[in-house]
């Protein structure tokens, strides 16, 4: 590590110092690419999937009858809990913030559940923190900025929902993720207008879309909290010290 705490430095030591933490920040960021270019070499590729599919079969619900199964379980179960509902001037603003029409499901989960606390975080989904609506505007705005140096390979537009974009398009509307990992409503037409994908900081939505929509992940995920069973085939819940925990389970 570089230190630039001394006053002592003539003008060429510091000049040697700077270029010497350029040069350790280059090593570091090499180390890091490489690293990162090992892990998606040896990663399995995502299964091969029609057009037009999604991964789980589970057909469309009602956004508020799976989030009222949901919410009754974590208030058998869970110690911390989700926030209430955003108002509807706030889920409108937001959506016009984002300058692309939101589907109905997810204006609808708004309406019964802004997000997770800071101050009270828990794993609702597996890897995942639940977006307050702030947060899915300013993460949208990071992966769009993110992704937009990386315009020569940017999906050029005319796509349907679910079909793979590898980058951040502006009608992706993220509502849960932590640390460039997300699930996110694909906001482009098409018949698969308003399911559910997961996005990756090296493998972008290369898995393609998980759900037809954000009612059919609650009912699986309500499911597997009723049952103990496993949620998205690898996910089993558990309750330790009255927090919900997940465990991965390769083989389901």
């Amino acid at each position: 590590m570089v230190n630039f705490g001394e006053t002592s430095l003539t003008d060429e030591q510091m000049a040697e110092r700077v270029q010497a933490a350029i040069e350790y920040e280059q090593q570091r960021t090499a180390e890091r690419e490489r690293k990162a270019a090992e892990w998606t070499e040896s990663a399995p590729p995502p299964p091969a999937r029609e057009p037009g599919t999604t991964k789980f079969s589970t057909p469309a619900a009602d956004v508020g009858q799976q989030w009222a199964r949901v919410a009754q379980w974590l208030n058998v179960h869970q110690t911390h809990q989700p926030a209430a509902g955003a108002e509807p001037e706030a889920i409108t603003e937001a959506e016009a913030r984002s300058g692309v029409t939101w589907p109905t499901e997810l204006r609808e989960l708004f309406r019964h559940v802004n997000g997770i606390p800071a101050d009270s975080w828990f794993p609702l989904f597996p890897s995942h923190h639940l977006f307050d609506l702030e947060q899915v505007i300013d993460e949208r705005e990071v992966e769009l900025e993110v992704w937009s140096q990386f315009g020569d390979e940017a999906e050029k537009g005319g796509s349907n929902a679910g079909d793979p974009a590898g980058t951040w398009l502006p009608e992706f509307i993220p509502f849960a993720g932590v640390d460039g990992y997300f699930l996110f409503v694909d906001s482009r037409p098409g018949p698969l207008w308003g399911c559910v994908s997961e996005f990756e900081k090296v493998g972008a939505d290369d898995r393609g879309p998980q759900w037809i929509s954000l009612s059919a992940m609650l009912a699986d995920l309500a499911d597997a909290l009723d049952t103990g069973g496993p949620f998205a085939e690898v996910w089993r819940p558990s309750i330790v010290g009255g927090q919900l925990e997940w465990t991965y389970e390769a083989n389901g």
